[in-house]
């Protein structure tokens, strides 16, 4: 256990600067750009978010059950054929759509925003399959520095552009071009991706029936994770505009960073000794309390200073036009509190490969959300109302996750 949290101390490191990171460049963007221009931003980065789970059919969390060398590098080598396979498909799927005035509805008005989409999607998806590889391989610092470098170059971008032009599309090209550099330097760091021998169709074949499970299953499950989670920005921005559509996307970014902070950083080292647990002995149950026991903790010292401090630190830190980005952080506490411990421990669906169990879970979780959003008439009730939903859901995959850590039974 020494070398586990020898190794989560190393990438939490990393990751505290690179969560940090936009959190201190929000102070800039948030008295740079209005709420308005932030909540159009957002609305567009939650259509990418969405599409970069699609486009890797979620084939990137195969890698952390591939034996290590030749195998890890072969399904690396799958994972982006099939990504960029698919960006091509959405690219065509997403200009019919925007042919419907339904889809223009959820869609930004702008051809500009509207043309970087799937480019951003890519590039997102790209970036996700290296880190994902960094970490299942233990190369803790490298997975350090690609974040780092993608942080550092996202808020730099945005603030340099922001500062000759304040509008969305400012922050949507910084955003891109942010993307791009990051994954240059994703490749610089881990290089070992083309291999003449891997060009052979059977080899395709036997790997999409081997884990047929990931895109049957866990694509679409991800997919509507990532669309409850990234709904309430559109549908507040559909319903109550772009102003609360801006203060709510700044409280998921502030109140989004410890979850990611401590999450990611246990996640990355969780999934690798879990399925080294799980293939000596058959199960990793006393990893799993001991990481939940961690986790919950970090989850309380998270509830109290939100509840104390939450609103003075957005009136302070981002100016008094942003305090109720403060208040909703309160509305929402249930939700990322509980998802702090849930999220990592989610994992172990993919780890005992019980993907049906969680596509199960993410639809009842669709219907809680739906029902919240579209279910109250105020902008305060209804993220009251979302965030209690989903917070027991996630009591729900705690009790389920806890099941699966004895090995899957």
């Amino acid at each position: 256990m020494s070398a586990y949290w020898r190794h989560v101390s190393t990438v939490f490191t990393g990751s505290l600067f690179a969560q940090s990171i936009p959190i201190i460049g929000s102070l800039a963007i948030a008295r740079i750009f209005a709420p308005s221009e932030f909540g159009e931003f957002s609305t567009w980065l939650a259509l990418v978010s969405f599409i970069a789970v699609v486009v890797t059919l979620r084939l990137e969390t195969v890698l952390a059950i591939v034996e290590d060398g030749e195998d890890r590098a072969k399904a690396v080598f799958i994972t982006l054929a099939t990504t960029l396979s698919m960006t091509c498909i959405l690219s065509v799927a997403l200009y019919i759509l925007s042919s419907f005035s339904i889809a223009r509805a959820y869609l930004p008005e702008q051809p500009v925003l509207l043309s970087l989409i799937v480019p951003a999607a890519f590039l997102v998806a790209l970036n996700q399959i290296w880190q994902t590889w960094a970490a299942v391989d233990g190369t803790y610092r490298k997975l350090n520095t690609m974040r780092l470098v993608q942080a550092f170059s996202i808020v730099l971008i945005q603030i340099g552009a922001g500062l000759r032009y304040p509008a969305a599309v400012s922050l949507v090209l910084g955003f891109v071009i942010a993307s791009g550099i990051s994954f240059v330097t994703a490749v610089i760091l881990m290089p070992r991706f083309v291999y003449g021998s891997f060009f052979h169709h059977d080899m395709f074949l036997k790997f999409f029936l081997r884990y047929k499970k990931f895109p049957l299953y866990a694509l679409p499950a991800d997919s509507i994770n990532t669309a409850v989670a990234q709904l309430p920005v559109l549908v507040v921005f559909h319903r109550f505009g772009g102003e609360t559509a801006g203060y709510l996307a700044l409280t998921m970014r502030v109140l989004g960073a410890p979850v990611g902070l401590v999450g990611k950083a246990i996640l990355d080292v969780f999934k690798r000794y879990a399925v080294l647990g799980i293939r000596e002995s058959g199960n990793c149950r006393n990893l799993y309390i001991k990481t939940f026991m961690a986790l919950a903790l970090a989850s309380i010292i998270m509830v109290i200073c939100t509840v104390l401090l939450a609103e003075d630190i957005f009136r302070v830190a981002f100016g008094d036009e942003w305090i109720q980005s403060g208040r909703m952080a309160i509305w929402l506490l249930p939700m990322f509190a509980l998802g702090l411990v849930a999220s990592p421990l989610s994992y172990m669906v993919y780890l005992v490969e019980k993907q049906y169990v969680d596509l199960l879970w993410q639809v009842g979780l669709m219907v809680v959300a739906m029902a919240a959003l579209y279910g109250f008439s105020s902008s305060r009730s209804t993220l009251i109302g979302y965030g209690v939903g989903y917070a027991m859901m996630y009591m729900v995959y705690i009790l389920i996750s806890y099941r699966l850590s004895g090995g899957g039974n």
